[in-house]
C-alpha cells in the first residue's frame, strides 16, 4: 500500500489534465471579463457617437436644445431620457420632476443632460473653461450622457457599471453692424473747426470731401490686414493689432490703401495723412472697433461675410480718442451768419469697452454711439428792439449713448436668413442755463444747471431757463433681411417723444424773469419779454441748422439712431473641444 501511494504522488502522468481542470474556472472567468470589457468599450464608443450627433443636432438652435436632443433620440428609436433645468423628459415626451420618479422597471437606457451656453474658441484657455453655461444668446450645446453598461457574463459577480460620455458642439453666428447717423447735411466750416480742435491742427476739407468719406464703404478686415503689414504686425491676432499704439497717419493710410475706396476718397485721406503727419498722437483701435468674436484669429482671416463702415465714422472715432485720454474736450468759436457768435464747449465720453460703434460680434453684443455734453452759447449783439442791447443764450445739451443690441441671427439652408437688432435711441436733455463747470467734465455726475442771464444792462436784468427732455423707454426691433444686408440698407429707430426743432422746443418751455430798475434807462418788462422771444424766434432756423450739423458731425440725431448690418454668417454646427 505504501508503494502504491508513493508511485501516485511521484507520478507525472496526467498533470496537465489536472492543472487544466483546476484553472478552467479562471480561464472561463477571464474570457467572460474580456468579452464584457470589449462589449463595454464598444458600447462606450457607440454612446460617444450618439452624444456627438445629439450635440450637433442641438447646436443648430441652442435655444431649443433640449427639444432637438429629444427629437434626435426619438427619430433613432433610442430609449433615452433627457433632463435640463426644467425637469426630466422620458421617451414619449412626458416629464417628471426628478429621476427618482422614474419607474425602475421601465427605466431608460441612458439619461442625457443638455446645457446651452457660449463656447469661446480660445486656445489659451483650458479645454474645460471654453464652454460656459448661462449665456444670454447661446451658441453652443453640451450633452452629457450617463448610460447603464451592459454585462453579459459578469453581471452575477459585479454590478453593471455606468458609462459617462460628453460632447460639445458649436454653431457660430456672427454679424458686422454699426450705429450712428448718415441722414443729414454737413457744414464744412464747422466740421473743419471740430476736427481741427480734435487733431490739434488746421483741417481744410471741403463739403464734397466729407460727403465722399460718408459714402465710402471701407472694408474693415482688409484695412486691418494692410495696417498690420505696414507696421510689421501681420503675423499676429486681431486682438494684438487692435491693442497696438498706432498713429492717426498710419490708420488713415491703411484705410486709403487697404479699404477698397475710390480715388476721390483716397485723395481726401491723403490730405488727412499730411494734416496729421507731424502729430505724435497715437490711438488703440480697440477703442474704435469691437472684434471680440474673432479677436483670437490671425490678422488676414475672415469670418465668412463682409464687414464695412463708412470712412467718415472711422475718422471721427479716431479723432475722438486721439488725445489719449478717456474723454475729449474742445472749445472753439464759430460765426453764425445773421446772428453773431456761437461758442462751443464740447465733452465727449468714451464708449464703454466692448461697445464701440462698429462691431463684428455674436448675438447679445452691443454697439453704442458716444455720450456727449456740449454748451453752446449764442451771442446776438445790438438788438434793435432793445436799443442795441446784446442777447446771450447758453444752451446745455447732454445726449446719452444710442444703443443697438444684436438680438438674433436666423439661419436657413442657404445661410443667413435675417438679422434682428434691438435699438434704443439715446435720451437727450436740452437746457437753457448756466452749468457748473467742474461737473461738466465729469460724466459720473449730473451738472447743476441754474437760470441763465440772457440780458444784462444798466437798469435791467433778464434771466431765463428752459428744459426739454427727449426720452425713450421702448426699444425698436429692426429686422434686416438678406437683401437688406447685401445692399447695406440703413434703418432708423426713433424715440417715443417727438422732437423736431431745438430752438422751437426751447422757446415753448422758456421761463423768463425780468427785473427792471436801478440806474440807467429801462423799458417796460413786457418789451424785454417780447424782444427776447422775437430774437430767439429769428434765431431758430440758423441755430437749428448749426446745432443739427454739429450733432451730425458726431453721428448723432437727437431722438433717432441709424443702424445697418453689413454682413452676417452662420457656420454649420460642429464638435469642439
Amino acid at each position: 500500500m505504501a508503494n502504491l501511494f508513493s508511485r501516485f504522488f511521484t507520478s507525472c502522468q496526467g498533470n496537465v489534465a489536472v492543472m487544466a481542470a483546476l484553472s478552467a474556472p479562471l480561464v472561463v472567468a477571464g474570457l467572460a471579463v474580456s468579452v464584457d470589457y470589449a462589449a463595454l468599450v464598444k458600447q462606450r464608443r457607440s454612446e460617444q457617437a450618439t452624444a456627438d450627433l445629439a450635440a450637433i443636432a442641438a447646436a443648430a438652435d441652442p435655444m431649443q436644445a433640449r427639444m432637438l436632443v429629444q427629437r434626435y433620440f426619438a427619430d433613432n428609436g433610442l430609449n433615452y431620457a433627457v433632463q435640463d433645468e426644467s425637469g426630466v423628459y422620458i421617451p414619449g415626451g412626458q416629464s417628471v420632476s426628478s429621476m427618482q420618479q422614474l419607474n425602475t422597471k421601465k427605466a431608460p437606457d441612458c439619461v442625457a443632460t443638455v446645457e446651452a451656453g457660449h463656447y469661446e474658441p480660445d486656445p489659451s484657455l483650458p479645454v474645460a473653461a471654453r464652454f460656459q453655461t448661462g449665456a444670454q444668446s447661446p451658441d453652443a450645446v453640451r450633452v452629457k450622457q450617463s448610460c447603464r453598461g451592459r454585462l453579459y457574463f459578469a453581471s452575477a459577480m459585479i454590478p453593471e457599471p455606468t458609462i459617462d460620455v460628453a460632447a460639445t458642439a458649436s454653431s457660430r453666428k456672427l454679424a458686422s453692424y454699426w450705429i450712428g447717423s448718415r441722414a443729414g447735411s454737413i457744414d464744412g466750416g464747422l466740421a473743419n473747426a471740430v476736427f481741427g480742435a480734435l487733431f490739434g491742427t488746421t483741417v481744410s476739407l471741403k463739403v464734397v470731401d466729407y460727403n465722399a468719406l460718408m459714402s465710402a464703404n471701407v472694408d474693415i478686415l482688409s484695412t486691418l490686414k494692410t495696417l498690420g503689414t505696414n507696421i510689421n504686425m501681420s503675423a499676429v491676432t486681431y486682438d494684438d493689432l487692435l491693442d497696438a499704439d498706432i498713429t492717426l497717419g498710419q490708420f488713415f493710410k491703411a484705410i486709403r490703401v487697404g479699404g477698397n475706396v475710390n480715388g476721390t476718397v483716397q485723395a481726401t485721406l491723403r490730405t488727412l495723412e499730411a494734416t496729421v503727419g507731424r502729430s505724435n498722437r497715437t490711438i488703440k483701435l480697440s477703442q474704435i472697433l469691437n472684434l471680440a468674436s474673432i479677436g483670437k484669429q490671425q490678422v488676414g482671416t475672415g469670418y465668412g461675410s463682409d464687414a464695412t463702415a463708412d470712412a467718415y465714422s472711422l475718422i471721427r472715432a479716431a479723432a475722438a480718442v486721439s488725445n489719449g485720454q478717456h474723454q475729449v474736450e474742445i472749445n472753439f468759436d464759430f460765426t453764425l451768419p445773421g446772428i453773431g457768435n456761437a461758442n462751443f464747449r464740447l465733452m465727449v465720453g468714451e464708449p464703454p469697452v466692448g461697445a464701440q460703434s462698429v462691431a463684428i460680434n455674436l448675438p447679445g453684443s452691443l454697439v453704442r454711439t458716444a455720450q456727449i455734453r456740449t454748451m453752446v452759447t449764442f451771442t446776438q449783439g445790438a438788438l434793435p428792439s432793445l436799443a442795441g442791447i446784446s442777447l446771450r443764450v447758453p444752451i446745455f445739451m447732454e445726449v446719452a449713448n444710442s444703443e443697438a443690441r444684436l438680438a438674433g441671427i436666423q439661419c436657413n439652408a442657404n445661410g443667413v436668413a435675417s438679422v434682428k437688432v434691438e435699438t434704443y435711441p439715446g435720451v437727450a436733455e436740452l437746457t437753457v442755463g448756466e452749468v457748473d463747470q467742474n461737473a461738466f467734465i465729469n460724466f459720473g455726475n449730473k451738472p447743476r444747471v441754474t437760470p441763465a442771464t440772457l440780458i444784462s444792462a444798466p437798469g435791467v436784468a433778464v434771466t431765463g431757463s428752459a428744459q426739454v427732455d427727449v426720452n425713450n423707454m421702448i426699444g425698436s426691433l429692426l429686422d434686416f433681411s438678406r437683401s437688406d444686408i447685401d445692399t447695406g440698407k440703413v434703418k432708423n429707430a426713433s424715440v417715443t417723444t417727438p422732437f423736431t426743432s431745438y430752438m422751437s422746443s426751447i422757446i415753448k418751455n422758456l421761463n423768463l424773469n425780468v427785473k427792471v430798475g436801478g440806474v440807467g434807462f429801462s423799458l417796460p418788462p413786457d418789451v424785454y419779454r417780447k424782444a427776447v422771444i422775437g430774437a430767439l424766434s429769428n434765431m431758430s432756423i440758423p441755430a437749428d441748422q448749426l446745432l443739427g450739423a454739429f450733432m451730425f458731425i458726431w453721428g448723432i440725431k437727437i431722438g433717432e439712431a441709424d443702424v445697418a448690418v453689413t454682413g452676417a454668417s452662420c457656420s454649420t454646427p460642429s464638435l469642439v473641444l
